[in-house]
């Protein structure tokens, strides 16, 4: 219930108020929805395929083709990724190398070492070397998201066939 100011009270007190009507509208029935395996969005469910939406379950060379893409898009990130790493250490001075090697060698017997290593990279600090470590993790990261696109891609193709 609303409460309105009475004037002559000088107070607020509980009562309808003829411009603000507290009862709620009807809600029509909600049509039942899924998150779609393919496209993320929350749809009405496919009729044959419940774990695709409607749109998705409705033109599966389009929800093939737009799996494919995702998965190349992936790859593509990897590839780029790996190539300015590469590039950069390929580039790299002695001593940068030798830096490299360093922290490629802590990673297995000096994790802690390696990992505040990862911290200042990931901080943002200016440092040739942790500019080369930045490509590097980015290069790991892409990998990550690939492997995680080659998951949901198993699980796609159990729906889509």
């Amino acid at each position: 219930m609303h409460k309105t100011f009475d004037f002559y009270a000088g107070t607020y007190v509980p009562g309808a108020d003829p411009l603000f009507d507290d009862t709620p509208a009807p809600q029509a029935a909600a049509a039942p929805r899924v998150t779609c395996l393919v496209c993320g969005l929350a749809l009405e469910p496919d009729a044959e395929r419940p774990r695709l939406c409607h749109v998705c379950g409705g033109d599966l060379p389009a929800a093939r083709a737009f799996v494919v893409n995702k998965v190349l898009w992936a790859e593509i990130s990897v590839e780029r990724t790996h190539d300015a790493w590469t590039a950069a250490l390929d580039a790299a001075d002695t001593d940068l190398q030798a830096r490299w090697r360093a922290f490629y060698e802590a990673q297995a017997y000096d994790p802690e070492k390696a990992a505040r290593a990862i911290a200042m990279a990931r901080s943002g600090r200016a440092d040739p070397f942790l500019d080369l470590l930045r490509l590097f993790l980015a290069y790991q990261d892409a990998g990550e998201q690939l492997a995680q696109v080659n998951t949901w891609v198993d699980r796609c193709a159990e729906v889509l066939g």
